[in-house]
């Protein structure tokens, strides 16, 4: 059984993908990738053991994987790091100030 994603965001990995997925509870047996060499769209193939939720897991796979999907995860990521990295950087000047 089997679940075709396309015109997905080619910068996504197997790996996101997989960590993507195990975060949306979708259980997986195989995940590949195919390029149409006409149209350069990219298809992401799921393979899903259970089918009685195959359904479910088309509905939620739905909006996983575009470009807004993938600038999503990459504004988090940046703005999380960002936001530790200058927290970390006021107390470090702080404690220099409070030395002198």
């Amino acid at each position: 059984h089997e679940i075709k994603c396309r015109n997905i965001d080619e910068r996504f990995t197997i790996r996101n993908i997989k960590d993507i997925l195990r975060q949306h509870r979708i259980s997986f047996t195989a995940i590949n990738f195919s390029t149409s060499s006409t149209t350069q769209e990219c298809t992401l193939h799921l393979g899903i053991k259970d089918i009685s939720k195959l359904e479910t897991y088309e509905v939620q796979i739905k909006t996983l994987f575009t470009s807004e999907h993938y600038q999503q995860i990459k504004y988090k990521v940046h703005h999380r790091t960002g936001r530790h990295c200058r927290e970390n950087n006021y107390y470090r000047l702080r404690a220099s100030n409070n030395r002198k």
